[in-house]
């Protein structure tokens, strides 16, 4: 078989190693993205070249790319799909698939994480800690606030 697929996204897998030791174990020749950042479209043009199938982070896969590639799958890993030309890929027979649901906690979590950071004003005393300064500064509580959440779809939903 040997089949190959590109890995965009450098953090794919960082964490956990099982979905990328599925692909191999399936049989398929894994391509890690050689910059360790989102790819440009004229990188991906050199390097899809033979690649069957790209695990997409949100790099530019438009129709030029797709036409001058052997692709036949994406998968995008997150949310949205702003950078798959989504009507190119159902004319030249490239299954498109999504992963919405993958960055909900860590984003919801992330959300909260930075409410808690600016009400108890960590970014400014990080800053003042680095200019070697110390200004003590008296932060909040989230308890007893009221927290307007815009947008309630996924991750909204969560962070409620």
């Amino acid at each position: 078989m040997n089949e190959k697929i590109l890995i965009g996204p450098s953090s794919f897998a960082a964490l956990n190693y099982t979905p990328k030791q599925k692909l191999i174990d399936a049989g398929l020749q894994v391509i890690d993205n050689p910059f360790k950042r989102k790819l440009t479209k004229e990188e991906l043009i050199k390097l899809l070249p033979g690649v069957i199938g790209v695990i997409a982070g949100l790099e530019p896969l438009d129709r030029e790319v797709m036409e001058k590639s052997d692709l036949k799958v994406i998968s995008r890993c997150g949310s949205g799909m702003s950078n798959v030309d989504e009507e190119a890929a159902q004319d030249l027979g490239v299954k498109v698939y999504s992963t919405p649901e993958a960055p909900v906690k860590a984003v919801a979590e992330l959300t909260i994480g930075a409410m808690l950071s600016l009400l108890r004003s960590i970014p400014h005393m990080n800053d003042d800690l680095h200019a070697a300064g110390w200004s003590k500064k008296i932060g909040t509580q989230l308890h007893g606030k009221i927290v307007a959440i815009i947008g309630y779809g996924r991750i909204g939903s969560y962070v409620a």
